[in-house]
């Protein structure tokens, strides 16, 4: 298996690394963040099962899986799995997640 970005998740990974750089004032520091959050996105991938099902709380089919102060969201769709978004814990991933 491996993994596929949806438009979304790639605009996500693109704001985290806009953010962090500006926040840490560090290149570097965002490029490790971004490459730890792909490495995981794999992992995933060759671990499709490692997500925790979210199927009564949000939608059908959906998975979450804690990277940090990162959630990444997916669903699998064989032969790969799909990244629906990456976000921080934090925000509201209903109403990101609404269709």
């Amino acid at each position: 298996m491996g993994y596929r970005l949806q438009p979304e998740a790639e605009a996500d990974l693109d704001g985290i690394w806009l953010w962090v750089a500006e926040q840490s004032q560090s290149i570097e520091t965002a490029n490790r963040i971004i490459d730890a959050l792909v490495g995981r996105c794999w992992m995933l991938g060759e671990h499709p099962q490692a997500g925790r099902r979210r199927d009564d709380d949000l939608r059908a089919g959906i998975r979450g899986f804690a990277a940090g102060q990162y959630v990444i969201y997916y669903r699998i769709d064989e032969p790969d799995i799909v990244v629906l978004h990456i976000v921080r814990g934090a925000r509201d991933i209903e109403k990101i997640l609404r269709p």
